[in-house]
């Protein structure tokens, strides 16, 4: 309990406080001042939400209207955006369509297409042979191949350094490919050089014959691959089609030497 002063005189009044209220004359006014301040809150917040949508109705139609203004909204304006895309790829891509009819050899800068689509960097026997075509085969088999496949990525990693740079500008072109033949020049002696296993089985002979073709294929890849250096090397201008006949000489080569191996490890696999 504690003690008021009754209004008027100097007598103290007794306040009884408890758990479900007090007897303070104050509290009569306590309890409209806290519904007062709750709605001024809820009204501030109301006004600040619809002030924020106006705000971004308003930049909406803003940019909307800048937008309208430089014909960035139009269909046109995206087809025209598209066809830019497109065109640019034509530049550099010597397989797109942007090429005239007209003249199926045109003169293409080497600088432009050295980093291209080009077979000699996007096609490789890691993509030819998947992980399935190394099920169950026999692991003399098995680790041939592998290594052969690994070699080659790694060899076409290396390739494309230098042909990025020259297409770049970062080194002379001269001197990236130069320097690009003296890799595919490696390769063929590599490979060259590695040595056939002894598969085992009544499909043995079979399956020698698949990695010795196999491998000689993969000898004529990467002499497909040198001859394409070998042209972009000749002049600072390549005639596209020139330069096409040679690059799917890298593909067919491939895919030759692809089949044989995965025919070496599928027949392997025959227990």
């Amino acid at each position: 309990m504690t003690y008021g002063n009754e209004r008027g005189t100097g007598t103290p009044t007794p306040i009884v406080e408890t758990a479900a209220g007090t007897t303070s004359p104050d509290n009569s006014n306590s309890g409209s001042k806290a519904y007062v301040i709750a709605i001024i809150a809820i009204v501030a917040m109301l006004l600040y939400g619809i002030a924020m949508s106006g705000c971004v109705s308003l930049m909406s139609n803003f940019v909307a209207e800048e937008m309208d203004t430089y014909g960035y909204n139009s269909d046109e304006y995206w087809d025209d955006w598209e066809q830019d895309v497109d065109d640019s790829w034509d530049i550099y891509g010597i397989r797109d369509d942007g090429y005239s009819d007209d003249a199926p050899n045109q003169l293409i800068p080497v600088q432009d297409v050295m980093f291209s689509d080009l077979a000699i960097r996007n096609v490789t026997l890691d993509s030819c042979i998947s992980a399935s075509d190394y099920a169950n085969a026999q692991t003399q088999v098995s680790s041939f191949v592998r290594d052969l496949v690994v070699y080659d990525r790694d060899a076409v990693q290396e390739l494309s350094e230098p042909l990025r740079e020259g297409s770049w500008g970062q080194m002379e072109v001269s001197s990236a490919l130069e320097q690009a033949i003296g890799v595919a020049d490696k390769a063929i002696e590599e490979v060259r050089a590695m040595e056939l296993p002894e598969p085992e089985g009544e499909n043995a002979s079979k399956i020698s014959r698949d990695l010795e073709t196999g491998k000689t294929q993969v000898v004529r890849r990467w002499e497909a691959i040198r001859g394409v250096l070998v042209l972009l090397s000749e002049s600072s201008e390549v005639g596209r089609q020139d330069l096409l006949d040679a690059d799917d000489q890298v593909v067919e080569t491939t895919e030759d030497a692809a089949e044989n191996l995965r025919s070496a490890l599928t027949t392997s696999a025959r227990r």
